[in-house]
């Protein structure tokens, strides 16, 4: 059924895209409904900022779709112009998806600039509409979408009846759905009181008062909602850990980085239950002991591990669990007073080897690809020696009883494992969890910006690439994909785990190449590359692929067409 709209539906979302070089409004909440799962939002004024809409034009892509001879003149002005269709391009975008006994639905938002452009625009968006007019308001509906505006703002609302398959138990087709009367979605959404929307929730205030680029915001509680728990998991009670539960993030766009900050709020029991038990910083000597020789990412975390017991106990799963773990002869506690509460895990020596693929029993149906290898480490402090030992029986038991014989420990990757009174740690190379049993100081530059939160990670983009080489790329226009990534991206920073008015912090720091120019931009010239590389790509394996079949269907005289039984 959607497919008929995809035209309209694409006009309406390509537009609300190409304003995300525009926008801010107060209040933002006023329209969306407090039991919204996702909402999002886009601070046009900001980003417009950062990259304007002449920029976008100059874009590789945009260029190629405008040269486009199919686009209808309407579309062609809009790509012109967005503020053709109407829209105040100096104002905030939200959308926001939300559940309901028809299955939910999405919606978008914004202002209205020029109400007799914005109603052509929407004249050629819902074409074979029904019309209505009340109270000042203006409604067009075309199923599953309805368009709604007064003087001043506007609201999409697009049906999304996919949202009732969530539960396990709906089979529901889409002939025994009750179909949403769209008309009456948007105006109730219209009509929305305070008390039923974000408008007063705290949290959501909160977040829109940091002034970023982007923010979103998904209502944990909200999704889960109504849904059933499969099996086992309908005796407990676990839905208790996340009632009232909401994530909020904030995205800024920097010069030669991309910041994304969020915040994970609890219910009261919950939320109590996380401060109470806040893990401490994380153990730098735990980093320092890896001797990997190139690292490609590391990450570590400090908690306390009571927390586990207190989880399952509110989750009323502590019983489950101890039955579980009774067959390997250890409990939950046994666990909680093994660890001393840090773990981290790493990896390093990226390289690619030869992997042979097997499609058939024939000795010729075999295909020769590159597969990325590393060397990796999991490792845990230990608190209570006998209780770790405990542990380590346990996981020998599994071991056994998953038949891994001496065969498969002689291997070179095999997985190997070792400790001392301190750590216990676990790895596919034998020297190098050895070396981090026996100690070490290996400085690395990226500790100081990760340490002192609870969680800390890094990852070696520049260094996982440099690793796997573009030697190994056999066409031209793919490896300058590859170059044109290995120019572009450098790494990735870590960090949270600690507790601010309520919620837990993490933020992830995405670092580029270029330190000099703001990442929105960068980002709008590497796509739009990227996107011309990937069609030229396209465009030359369906050159050989014709070219394959022209001399498979006609070959010459005296040719054999041999099959094919391997590539690289």
């Amino acid at each position: 059924m959607l497919k008929r709209f995809r035209l309209p539906f694409v006009a309406v979302t390509a537009l609300v895209l190409l304003l995300a070089s525009c926008g801010k409004t107060s209040k933002q909440g006023k329209l969306i409904p407090k039991d919204a799962v996702l909402v999002f939002h886009i601070n046009g004024e900001s980003l417009n900022s950062k990259l304007s809409w002449d920029e976008i034009k100059k874009n590789e892509l945009f260029n190629e779709l405008y040269a486009d001879s199919t686009l209808p003149p309407f579309i062609k002005s809009l790509l012109d112009d967005p503020e053709n269709s109407g829209i105040d391009t100096k104002t905030d975008i939200i959308g926001f998806g939300t559940k309901d006994s028809l299955g939910g639905y999405v919606a978008i938002e914004g202002t209205v600039k020029d109400a007799a452009k914005f109603d052509k625009f929407n004249t050629f968006v819902t074409k074979g509409g029904s019309s209505m007019e009340k109270d000042g308001m203006n409604f067009i509906s075309k199923a599953p979408m309805c368009v709604g505006w007064n003087k001043e703002r506007f609201l999409y609302i697009i049906d999304m009846a996919e949202f009732g398959n969530m539960s396990y138990r709906s089979h529901n087709s889409d002939a025994d759905r009750k179909p949403r009367d769209v008309g009456a979605t948007c105006r109730a959404v219209f009509e929305l009181k305070e008390e039923n929307s974000l408008a007063k929730d705290e949290k959501f205030a909160s977040l829109m008062s940091d002034k970023a680029d982007m923010h979103f915001w998904f209502n944990t509680n909200a999704l889960m909602n109504g849904n059933d728990m499969m099996g086992i998991m309908s005796m407990t009670k676990i839905s208790d850990l996340y009632k009232d539960a909401v994530s909020t993030g904030s995205v800024n766009f920097e010069n030669g980085k991309i910041n994304i900050d969020f915040k994970n709020y609890a219910g009261k029991e919950t939320a109590e239950l996380f401060s109470k038990y806040q893990g401490g910083e994380i153990n730098t000597d735990m980093f320092k002991r890896f001797a990997g020789k190139d690292i490609a990412g590391a990450f570590a975390i400090n908690f306390k591990p009571e927390v586990i017991r207190e989880i399952l106990k509110r989750a009323g799963a502590d019983g489950l669990a101890n039955m579980g773990l009774s067959k390997f002869g250890i409990t939950v506690d046994d666990f909680v007073k093994a660890n001393k509460g840090d773990i981290f895990i790493a990896a390093s020596d990226v390289t690619l080897r030869n992997d042979t693929i097997r499609y058939g029993t024939a000795p010729t149906d075999f295909y020769i690809n590159d597969k990325p290898k590393a060397k990796y480490i999991f490792a845990v402090s230990i608190n209570d020696k006998t209780s770790f030992n405990n542990l380590i029986n346990a996981a020998q038991k599994l071991h056994n009883q998953m038949g891994m014989d001496s065969a498969a420990a002689a291997k070179p990757d095999a997985i190997t494992f070792n400790s001392n009174d301190k750590f216990f740690a676990i790895g596919n190379d034998k020297a190098l969890v050895d070396q981090y049993i026996a100690g070490g100081n290996n400085d690395f530059d990226f500790l100081k910006n990760i340490s002192g939160n609870p969680m800390g990670g890094y990852v070696n983009i520049q260094g996982i690439m440099k690793a796997l080489g573009s030697d190994h790329i056999k066409d031209s226009t793919s490896k300058e994909e590859f170059n044109t990534s290995l120019k572009f991206w450098q790494d990735i920073y870590i960090r949270g785990g600690k507790i601010s008015d309520g919620g837990m912090t993490q933020s992830i720091e995405i670092n580029l190449m270029d330190k000099n120019t703001n990442s929105l931009k960068q980002l709008n010239s590497y796509f739009g590359k990227m996107g011309q590389l990937e069609k030229a790509r396209q465009k030359d394996m369906e050159d050989h692929f014709r070219l394959e079949d022209e001399k498979t269907i006609a070959p010459k005289a005296d040719t054999v067409v041999m099959p094919q039984h391997s590539r690289h």
